[in-house]
Parts: C-alpha cells; structure tokens; sequence
C-alpha cells in the first residue's frame, strides 16, 4: 500500500539497481533520519520524513 510507504525491490526495480544497493542506500537515509520505517510482515516499507528534510534543507541554506 502506498501510505506504508515503499519497499526497497521497489525503489531498485525503479532506479534499475540491485536490490542490495537500494537496501544500502536507504539503510543510510534512514540512519540520516530522511526516511522512517514501518515493518509489516516480513516487508519492511520506507517513507520520506518531511520534518527532518526541511530542517536539513534548512541547515544547508544557512550554510551549517
């Protein structure tokens, strides 16, 4: 469903990269706090974190 998000085969199959790569990828946006998580089943789903982007966007314009 789209309001959990998307998986990571999603986002690869999208990209046209690996699974493994997207994994990575996201796995490092979610550490950043960009992305949140939510499990369901054995699937886990991504999601963009609105608040936290616009406060980086925010620190980069004010330059750090």
């Amino acid at each position: 469903p789209v309001e959990d998000g998307v998986t990571a085969a999603a986002v690869a199959a999208r990209l046209g990269v690996p699974r493994a790569v997207a994994e990575t990828h996201l796995g490092l946006l979610t550490g950043l706090g960009l992305l949140r998580t939510r499990r369901v089943g054995r699937r886990t789903y991504y999601r963009r974190d609105e608040v936290r982007i616009a406060e980086m966007a925010r620190m980069f314009e004010k330059g750090w």
